[in-house]
């Protein structure tokens, strides 16, 4: 009986595999009985007797099959009386997709076997044979359902989100789940850890599962998984949509330890691939345990990486790691600390600061580093009050040149703050602007003592170009400002200081009646290389800023006009940039005749100490104010106005502004060229006057999610089925998205637009 078993169990695996994976129904044909009975895939596939069977394997033997591939095969013989076996095979069948086909089925197949008589060239004969699990989908001609493999292989194929009826969707979405479920628990469980992670590669898989199989192994064990996996790259994948919502769903029914290791993984992989911001993600779902990820993650991509969560969220997300991990990891806890001082409210800031040092146990032993950093941190928090800001640098310099330790270049942000101009900031109040520049160049060398790669001259030099401009002192200016337009923008220092040069050396040509059609094509260009240099969103939104003023003393059509303003209402807000924002808001308003809406505003006050308004400001915003009340017919007003804004200047001696808006104060300037207080700075005033020229150079372009996702990879060279592949579209849905880029950057084709996105 052994020995019968075992013939048995193979002759059942054999008629299997030949079936399936063979396509080969010889052996099949040649074992059936003349009496069998036979039950196939279809309802109308039964017969009885081998004469009648054999008219469906017609079309099998003239190649009408599917070569399948099995796993997970279980066999079972059993015998009912003597002579006479039961064989069963069960496995996951899934189709080869070299064929386009897309095919999954468990099947359970039945045969009962007899002896035969002794004489007979085989020694058993099938009786009766049951393929238990109906194909679904076949044709009436079909032996094996051809048409439903290669149609659900072709709609996943060109498979969009958004188009596919309820119907197919449903249809593929069972389909993909037949083929998920054919695979292995092991698999399953890696497929849902990559569905963290796209796009993902082979090494993902094993950092999960260290057996996970090479690409041969999986083209041929796992074909039915191919067509669900997108090229995203070289040797790198992204999911079908719905292998994806499939993944998911199995995610959330998965036990909270296995998700809670997963996402360890998930997290610990990104680190390990320098992916700090999906590390910095990942950690921060269950940031109570993954505190340490965290802020590693942190420490590596610096404020880039924080600039892309509110300065709250991040706050609330620190406080929640234990503090024996902050204390572990202080350097990235102290960039934390320094993103919420650079965007939260200074009553904020210094709470999230005084916080975190009243929990640290007086043992602790701050190291030089930590002093550095809290002192900066400490005058951080006074900007822009330069009288309370000097002594904490000071103290920050004296105890990095004792330790001969220096922060990080990050830290010299919270004097820059990334502003465009930094007298926006540190010009206080009136008669002030000397002493003012004169505090923040010592600031700047204590700056230069306690942060590595700050290039004090290089700073001060700025300061002294934007002070020469208010003043008028063009020639001066320009000499100082060209030079910070002809860098690589290699540097932090030299990208900052191109966005400083470049909101002042437009005015200054067109001042100096320099700003020619060549020129300014040239500025455009650098404007183009700056934007695409900028990698924080606060630079990007500063650069918005510059375009938007520039904008404004053109003559630019109002359509653009108005399109800027647009952008500017929706900027995210930033503390020391908002009096710049509202500056220019009105400037945009003023070109647009909108005068009703600027009058309803206030006069702009003078600065307290810890305002972020300051002094230029409030010259600024007045003298829009005039020209608004000037245009609406209230000249008593307006002039009421210009005398005390002039009276102010004239301390400093600041002339620029007004010059900038002298086609609104023109009549105004000319009545007070004659009074004795006021007559030299007018004539100062009148003897400057603004060429104004177009601005499309210095246009910026608005992108939707979508289209700027789709310039980046431009940028790095992906044809259009590589977009389609990785964001998972139909490459139809690719060209048009691209036309639109195209229209709005103003070309034709992906070389002009390079060359437009290049600054070339």
């Amino acid at each position: 009986m052994g020995n019968d078993k075992e013939r048995i169990l193979e002759l059942t695996r054999t008629l299997l595999v030949d079936f399936f994976e063979k396509c080969d129904v010889r052996l099949r044909l040649e074992l059936m009985a003349p009496d069998i009975l036979w039950l196939g895939g279809t309802e109308n596939m039964t017969a009885q007797g081998k004469e009648n069977v054999l008219p469906f394997y017609q079309t099998a033997q003239t190649g009408d099959m599917i070569p399948f591939h099995m796993t997970g095969q279980r066999y079972e013989a059993r015998e009912l009386a003597p002579g006479v076996w039961l064989g069963q095979g069960m496995g996951d069948c899934t189709a080869d997709t070299k064929d386009r086909i897309l095919l999954h089925e468990y099947q359970r197949c039945t045969f009962i076997f007899r002896r035969t008589a002794g004489n007979a060239p085989r020694e058993w004969e099938i009786i009766y044979l049951h393929q238990s699990l109906a194909y679904k989908g076949m044709e009436k001609d079909e032996f094996m359902p051809f048409e439903k493999g290669l149609s659900t292989y072709r709609k996943l194929r060109n498979f969009e989100v958004g188009t596919t009826s309820k119907t197919d969707r449903k249809q593929l979405l069972d389909a993909v789940n037949s083929c998920f479920q054919g695979l292995p628990e092991k698999f399953q469980e890696t497929l849902v850890f990559l569905s963290h992670i796209q796009p993902f590669s082979l090494a993902t898989a094993r950092f999960y599962q260290s057996d996970f199989p090479d690409k041969k192994t999986l083209q041929k064990e796992y074909g039915g998984l191919v067509p669900l996996l997108f090229a995203a790259g070289p040797d790198t994948y992204t999911f079908h949509p719905l292998l994806q919502q499939i993944l998911q769903q199995r995610s959330l029914r998965m036990s909270a330890s296995i998700r809670s290791w997963m996402r360890r993984k998930v997290a610990l992989w990104h680190l390990q691939e320098e992916n700090w911001d999906a590390a910095f993600a990942e950690a921060q779902k269950m940031v109570e345990k993954e505190g340490d990820i965290l802020l590693k993650a942190t420490h590596q991509g610096g404020l880039r990486l924080l600039s892309h969560y509110a300065p709250d969220v991040v706050l609330n997300t620190a406080r929640k790691i234990p503090l024996p991990v902050k204390l572990d990891h202080m350097d990235a806890y102290l960039q934390i600390l320094l993103y919420v001082v650079l965007n939260l409210e200074a009553s904020e800031a210094e709470e999230g600061l005084e916080t975190f040092m009243a929990d640290v146990p007086v043992s602790y032993a701050y190291r030089p580093y930590d002093e550095i950093a809290f002192w900066i941190l400490e005058g951080a928090i006074a900007v822009p009050n330069l009288d309370a800001m000097l002594p904490s640098f000071q103290k920050a310099a004296a105890v990095a040149q004792k330790h001969l330790v220096k922060l990080p270049r990050e830290y010299f942000t919270v004097v820059t703050r990334g502003v465009c101009s930094l007298l926006t900031l540190y010009y206080r109040r009136q008669g002030s602007l000397k002493e003012n520049c004169a505090a923040l160049k010592k600031i700047f060398e204590a700056c230069g003592k306690a942060i590595q790669n700050v290039d004090v001259n290089l700073w001060k030099t700025l300061l002294d170009g934007e002070y020469a401009y208010l003043t008028g002192k063009l020639d001066v200016a320009a000499s100082l400002m060209g030079s910070f337009l002809q860098t690589d923008f290699e540097t932090p220092d030299e990208q900052e200081g191109g966005c400083v040069a470049m909101f002042l050396m437009p005015r200054i040509l067109a001042f100096q009646g320099k700003r020619t059609p060549e020129e300014s094509r040239k500025l455009g260009n650098i404007f183009r290389r700056l934007t695409n240099k900028a990698e924080t969103p606060l630079w990007a939104d500063n650069l918005q800023i510059i375009a938007a003023y520039l904008c404004s003393t053109a003559e630019t059509p109002l359509e653009r006009v108005q399109e800027e303003l647009d952008h500017l209402v929706t900027m995210p807000h930033y503390p020391a940039v908002e009096p710049m924002r509202r500056t220019t808001r009105r400037q945009l308003l003023l070109k647009l005749g909108k005068y009703s809406t600027i009058t309803f505003t206030e006069e702009t006050p003078p600065p307290l100490p810890a305002d972020y308004t300051s002094q230029k400001n409030r010259l600024y915003d007045n003298i829009i104010l005039a020209a608004a009340e000037d245009k609406l017919g209230n000249s008593k007003a307006a002039m009421s106005l210009i005398r005390k804004t002039l009276l102010e200047a004239k301390a400093d001696k600041v002339i620029l502004p007004f010059a900038e808006h002298r086609e609104f104060l023109g009549p105004y300037l000319q009545e007070l060229a004659f009074d004795p207080g006021l007559g030299r700075i007018a004539e100062s005033i009148l003897s400057l006057k603004m060429h104004k020229l177009r601005t499309e150079a210095f246009q910026t372009v608005l992108l939707t999610k979508r289209e700027q996702a789709f310039v980046k990879c431009i940028v790095a060279g992906k044809t259009n089925r590589e977009i389609a592949d990785k964001y998972c579209l139909a490459e139809v849905t690719v060209k048009k998205t691209m036309s639109r880029i195209y229209q709005k950057y103003g070309v034709t084709n992906r070389t002009g637009l390079l060359a437009a996105l290049l600054g070339r």
